[in-house]
């Protein structure tokens, strides 16, 4: 997962206009026509999805993928119609923030839509899980500020720090106990985050690093003692690993967790 700053975000004047009318004509609608009309304007929040895929550099906002959990999807973070709390049956989704561009998540197929595996079913749908206690908004006039949600939130600068990954290139939380534990565990699961070809594929990129690492490590001593041999090689490699840790590179994250575990003082240099 990777933060994303809703503020870089460039959302164009007509877009605002357009989104501003639908949300102040469904605000004046009676329940019973609600979902009718948001399916009707569902063109608002797909014409903003080249702008979401711009501020990610082309990645999910979940779980970074580029090329092998697609397509593209504008998901509402809080879901627009019917929501489902874990343990509860479906109710009332947040519908006023149908049209509101700080609700759009860019999301993959496979974080977004359910998928039925052998025993579970993955994918987040209209689920929207509160932590246990906690308040839900259920009109335009709640503070959503009061909801504890337990699925992490990429526009979120904390969120995504409490995500972390092994060498074998599988999600898990990077606290062990309480709601932080609570949070990342339930986003992995819900988003599928280690769907076994993801899994794999965040662990060929670091194997891919970890050869960079360790060659770029072998011309660094010689770097040392004889700049003139080793230098061009040495900034490769280097330039190769910065690739993989860079913002637009797929499951960054990834690498970046495994390049933190390493104790080579010039790794620890890439990561600041």
């Amino acid at each position: 997962m990777i933060y994303i700053d809703l503020t870089e975000l460039k959302v164009p004047d007509e877009w605002k206009e357009r989104a501003k009318r639908a949300t102040e004509e469904l605000l004046s609608l009676p329940e019973s026509k609600r979902a009718g009309f948001i399916d009707t304007h569902e063109n608002i929040w797909r014409d903003l999805k080249s702008e979401l895929k711009e501020v990610s550099f082309q990645k999910c906002w979940y779980c970074e993928g580029k090329t092998d959990r697609f397509d593209f999807h504008v998901d509402h973070y809080r879901p627009k119609k019917l929501v489902k709390n874990k343990g509860c049956s479906e109710e009332i989704g947040y519908w006023w923030l149908a049209f509101d561009h700080c609700n759009f998540r860019l999301a993959c197929d496979y974080c977004d839509s359910l998928h039925t595996e052998p025993d579970k079913t993955h994918g987040k749908g209209n689920q929207f899980p509160l932590a246990p206690g906690s308040p839900k908004a259920s009109s335009p006039s709640s503070n959503i500020e009061d909801e504890v949600p337990l699925l992490l939130d990429p526009t979120r600068s904390a969120d995504p720090l409490l995500l972390w990954f092994q060498d074998d290139g599988s999600a898990c939380p990077l606290w062990r106990v309480g709601l932080p534990y609570e949070r990342a565990r339930e986003t992995i699961d819900i988003l599928n985050l280690n769907r076994i070809e993801t899994v794999e594929r965040r662990k060929a990129l670091l194997n891919k690093c970890f050869r960079y690492v360790e060659r770029a490590n072998r011309i660094f001593a010689f770097y040392q003692n004889d700049p003139r041999a080793a230098y061009q090689e040495f900034q490769h490699l280097v330039e190769e690993i910065l690739g993989l840790v860079s913002p637009s590179a797929e499951y960054s994250s990834a690498v970046r967790a495994f390049l933190g575990g390493l104790t080579y003082e010039w790794v620890k240099g890439l990561l600041r």
